[in-house]
């Protein structure tokens, strides 16, 4: 009964209609390299600069790349650092078109 009402209660607060989601990252591997990968495809380069240039963002930075990929519906939902804060890894979501 319990398990009857907790689908009932997850279908109600939108759960069961939940849009799917993908996924991409944009990785840095300190000043080595940067990455953006999408399901679609993935673009690379020495710095910042380099990702922003193949994705045509006017502005600089991590905040341009943060509003380039926006308005693309991209939505930042972690941040993840590791060796010793040498790497960072920030992954976006966004509904399935």
């Amino acid at each position: 009964m319990r398990r009857l009402l907790l689908v009932g209660a997850l279908a109600l607060s939108g759960y069961a209609n939940a849009a799917p989601w993908e996924y991409a990252t944009y990785l840095t591997l300190g000043s080595i390299a940067q990455a953006w990968s999408t399901p679609a495809g993935s673009v690379s380069g020495k710095d910042i600069d380099a990702i922003l240039d193949a994705l045509k963002c006017p502005q600089r930075g991590v905040t341009g790349l943060l509003n380039c990929v926006g308005a693309d519906g991209w939505e930042l939902v972690q941040v993840v650092t590791g060796d010793g804060g040498s790497t960072t890894n920030y992954i976006f979501k966004r509904p399935k078109p």
